[in-house]
């Protein structure tokens, strides 16, 4: 590991590469996180998108994967746009949301 980064090898598979990831977080006090793996120039949030997740109760996740609720998360493509990792609290400082994304 170097300047914070993970080190990663050419046959490094993104399994690995996001269990690596966990491991380090969790090592830091990390309990919860999500990694979106979306295909190029599309929503974090679209249909297409897979994500990796630790931490959260089942029935939360089960919950917050449910295609209905998905599309309306408000923080991953805001995020995204940011190029940055940052909390659900600083993600939603000061922004405006749909009425679908309050209720998510």
């Amino acid at each position: 590991m170097t300047d914070g980064l993970i080190a990663l090898s050419e046959d490094e598979t993104v399994t690995s590469a996001i269990g690596a990831a966990e491991l380090q977080l969790r090592q830091i006090g990390v309990v919860a996180g999500a990694y979106y793996l979306t295909p190029a120039f599309q929503s974090q949030v679209g249909k297409r998108t897979v994500v990796a997740h630790f931490g959260y109760p089942e029935d939360m996740a089960n919950s917050f994967l449910d295609p209905d609720t998905f599309e309306n998360d408000p923080i991953p493509d805001f995020v995204m746009r940011e190029g940055r990792t940052m909390t659900w609290t600083q993600a939603i400082a000061g922004r405006s949301f749909s009425p679908a994304q309050q209720a998510f």
